[in-house]
């Protein structure tokens, strides 16, 4: 008998935030610092104006050339726009592919050349750091979100072109690439297309319906393709967020505080540097229902006198 075939489901992280924005509008995300990419938008924003960022930077990425099906770099300083950026390569149809900013620089550049001759989009500060020794000649075009030395493009100088209608390429391309952690040598580079990525999203969100529309607090890597997976169940429920960049429990405990979270999921070494947050009552970590980590095991630092070191961006 023949079966009727249905049409393939995908996860986009390119229409992520417009349609979170359609169904949440109104609700608010709250980042510890400034956008690279925006730092005038302040740290205060709501779906709605995450969505037209990633609409204005997807059309930014056009106007520089960048084209369907094309890889595209990002190996940029930590901040949430690494987030905004990955979702507007992939709303022209381009694959985001996620270095983390802690790489060497002759593991990325390795990592460059096998992603043959991809746009990089960058910063100054990575340029005179970590691909200080790259032949950047390496990538078809080097964009940055802030200043533009040499021969790069400035985000910034192509302000104000034409708004493009979404691409969605078909759910088994190519639509992300992230790497392994090379702790046993050079990283592994591993594609993923929105078919897999919404059979990874579907039991997700079937769990995350139980604290829908909970307030919900993040310190993850931006490069993990789990934060995507995560970021995508917490915006289609309408979850008011804290996205956190710097875990330091001075800076990190009176933002939570304010946010009160009901869910955190964070790294296992923050976990340990937060510990004295999970003792103060009513405290900034009280109204917390579901704790989540995939990554590795947690090592209490009160345990045989284990000393936390700070959670270090984890690739995968």
């Amino acid at each position: 008998m023949l079966q009727r075939l249905l049409p393939e489901r995908g996860f986009y992280l390119g229409l992520m935030f417009q349609e979170a924005a359609a169904r949440h509008g109104m609700v608010r995300v709250t980042l510890d610092r400034p956008l690279d990419v925006a730092p005038d938008a302040g740290t205060d924003l709501g779906y709605t104006e995450l969505a037209d960022l990633v609409d204005d930077l997807a059309a930014r990425l056009w106007s520089a050339g960048v084209r369907p099906s094309e890889h595209v770099a990002i190996l940029k300083g930590d901040n949430v726009d690494t987030v905004l950026l990955t979702c507007a390569v992939s709303r022209i149809g381009a694959v985001p592919a996620l270095l983390s900013p802690s790489l060497e620089g002759q593991v990325a550049a390795v990592l460059l050349d096998r992603l043959h001759a991809p746009w990089l989009i960058t910063d100054r500060a990575t340029l005179e750091s970590t691909l200080s020794t790259v032949d950047t000649t390496l990538a078809r075009g080097v964009l940055t979100v802030d200043e533009a030395p040499g021969n790069t493009i400035a985000l910034a100088a192509l302000a104000e072109v034409p708004r493009r209608p979404a691409i969605r390429l078909h759910p088994r391309e190519p639509s992300l690439i992230t790497h392994s952690s090379g702790t046993t040598g050079i990283p592994k580079l591993a594609v993923h297309c929105p078919h897999t990525m919404w059979n990874r999203l579907v039991p997700q969100q079937a769990l995350g319906r139980a604290t829908r529309g909970e307030a919900a607090a993040l310190h993850m890597s931006f490069v993990h393709s789990r934060f995507y997976h995560l970021l995508g169940v917490l915006l289609h429920f309408g979850s008011p967020l804290l996205l956190l960049v710097d875990p330091d429990p001075a800076h990190a405990g009176p933002l939570l505080a304010a946010h009160r979270p009901g869910i955190v999921e964070t790294h296992p070494n923050t976990y340990v540097l937060w510990e004295d947050l999970a003792d103060v009552p009513n405290g900034p970590l009280s109204n917390v229902r579901a704790y989540g980590s995939t990554f590795d095991a947690i090592h209490p630092g009160r345990c045989g006198g284990c000393s936390p070191r700070p959670g270090a961006a984890t690739p995968g």
